[in-house]
């Protein structure tokens, strides 16, 4: 049930960072796997298949690519409501060691100014960043096969380095087994709301599965 909480600090969009709710304090439900939506200097988003409970106390650790050392905290659960098969919830951070302070808050300035998707993953990235550096690296190839290799191979190559260079994770897929960037993985082209377990295609076999499904292998530091 969503309480109609007043925001008193701007929130920022966020997708497929990892947050580890820690629920073993106060519940036997434990250790919860739950996507990050949004930040602000006080609060966080979080989308997750289990329920929160307004008023509970969770500790937090927010997993942000590049960073050498998750993000720790202790909340309060402030809102929650389901959505689909799943739940958002809205979680206040309330107790945090000084570094993980100031990394959010920097994290937050970075927003600000429009350079946060350096330290996020490529789905982080502004539209218009993404389709630029997509469209210069699809017309570099294109080039560089006319002129040495052949359009096709070059085209290739070009495709696999923005692939390597925004990819954040290496992920297996149940069904094939096959390993992939997480920048391989294409989500259904449907509205976000209608898409609540985060169903994506295997760039290998082609099937539909859910992105908490799939199995990290690697993750860049």
């Amino acid at each position: 049930m969503h309480t109609g909480e007043k925001r008193k600090h701007k929130r920022h969009h966020i997708e497929m960072t990892k947050v580890e709710v820690d629920k073993r304090d106060t519940s036997p439900m434990g250790l919860i796997t739950a996507a990050l939506q949004d930040l602000s200097k006080r609060g966080v988003g979080v989308r997750l298949r289990e329920i929160l409970h307004i008023g509970e106390m969770v500790n937090l650790k927010i997993h942000i690519p590049k960073l050498k050392k998750p993000l720790v905290f202790q909340g309060e659960v402030k809102w929650t409501k389901r959505i689909g098969g799943n739940y958002r919830a809205g979680i206040r951070l309330l107790q945090g060691d000084s570094k993980s302070k100031e990394s959010i808050r920097k994290l937050c300035q970075r927003f600000e100014s429009g350079t946060a998707w350096r330290l996020l993953n490529p789905a982080m990235l502004p539209k218009a960043v993404l389709y630029r550096g997509l469209l210069a690296a699809i017309i570099a190839g294109m080039v560089i096969g006319a002129c040495i290799l052949g359009g096709s191979r070059a085209d290739d190559i070009a495709q696999a380095r923005t692939v390597r260079r925004y990819a954040t994770e290496k992920l297996r897929c149940p069904h094939c087994q096959e390993i992939s960037y997480s920048t391989e993985y294409a989500f259904l082209d449907i509205p976000e709301e209608m898409n609540p377990e985060e169903i994506v295609i295997c760039p290998k076999c082609h099937k539909q599965i859910s992105y908490y499904d799939l199995e990290v292998v690697w993750r860049k530091k």
